[in-house]
């Protein structure tokens, strides 16, 4: 059943035209990878001594791929990295997820960091289902419109596309687009376009971890802009604070072991490496995680499986036409 919290955000969001901001987690029932299991297919193309890639914290896997395209260039070999990355991004189960069927039902824009194309099949099952002749508007990095893909259908690839071979991946690939992050002289489109649709529209983020570093300091960066205009416009006696006009979502996986309190009260005693340990710095981190969105206007929608922020967006696609008509 879904629970009261899904409902009522169920119901904020169906008084809203939203972006969905999708991860890896979105496509991965269509058999496309996460980026784990595509570190481990470019490790078989160029193996790295004395590495285990079971054990890597999710923040590092810029600097893995680094390393294996740094090696694999040395051998000059460095188009196998992109054949690698592209060939492992097909789906090889459906065309497209059940999520993603949802997410292109429920709102008609997608922002994703991901390479792979099955959000397009996504689109195209929605217009044979509408028995419409259309195509959904698509930009890739490092050409986004802003306004224009808002007037129809749209998917975004903001790390770019594996079949054009110009993708974010690697820490090269990151800090030459996230420069205020980086503090490197860099490209801005995409942490100019982040910034836009932070501003002026609600986003709602599914399948997506925040482990990208670049990514969540971009969106800090862009909140503290926004504090700051705020602060120094605040003498203006009709001036009306912009971040109070911001809100946006987060639907993460709930983290429970059973008994979470005792994990993380007891954190400082288990032994590192232990599982205890790494249950309580799971924890810990989410928490620390759920604070930090909140504290730049992202609500944290924490969910048991899948099934409950499905439920949502199918709760969604009820009430949205009839708080579009006024009979709610």
């Amino acid at each position: 059943m879904i629970t009261e919290n899904i409902m009522s955000i169920a119901k904020e969001l169906a008084k809203k035209d939203f972006i969905v901001f999708a991860g890896a987690g979105v496509p991965r029932k269509a058999g496309i990878p996460d980026w784990r299991s595509l570190l481990k297919a470019l490790l078989e193309a160029n193996p790295l001594d004395n590495f285990d890639i079971d054990n890597v914290n999710p923040k590092e896997f810029p600097d893995i791929a680094q390393k294996i395209f740094n090696s694999l260039k040395q051998q000059n070999r460095e188009d196998e990295y992109y054949k690698v990355i592209k060939d492992n991004i097909n789906p090889t189960e459906v065309p497209y997820s059940t999520e993603e069927f949802e997410i292109v039902t429920t709102t008609n824009w997608i922002v994703t960091t991901n390479f792979d194309t099955t959000f397009e099949s996504a689109f195209k099952k929605k217009f044979q289902v509408e028995s419409v002749s259309k195509s959904p508007y698509v930009e890739s990095l490092p050409e986004f419109s802003m306004k224009e893909q808002f007037l129809k259908e749209s998917i975004v690839y903001l790390h770019g596309r594996a079949d054009e071979r110009f993708i974010i991946f690697k820490t090269d690939d990151y800090v030459k687009y996230y420069p205020s992050v980086s503090q490197k002289i860099g490209a801005k489109d995409v942490e100019e376009y982040l910034k836009y649709i932070f501003k002026n529209y609600t986003i709602v983020f599914v399948g997506f971890s925040f482990n990208d570093f670049y990514i969540r300091t971009s969106f800090k960066n862009t909140y503290m802009e926004l504090k700051r205009s705020d602060e120094i416009a605040s003498p203006k006696s009709d001036y009306s604070p912009r971040l109070s006009k911001i809100q946006h979502y987060a639907f993460l996986k709930q983290i429970d072991f059973g008994n979470n309190n005792y994990f993380i009260e007891n954190y400082e005693n288990f032994s590192q490496g232990s599982e205890e340990y790494k249950k309580a710095r799971e924890l810990i981190e989410s928490v620390k995680l759920d604070q930090e969105l909140g504290s730049i206007n992202i609500k944290v929608v924490r969910y048991d499986e899948p099934i409950d922020w499905i439920k949502c967006f199918q709760r969604i696609q009820y009430l949205k036409p009839r708080y579009n008509n006024g009979g709610v």
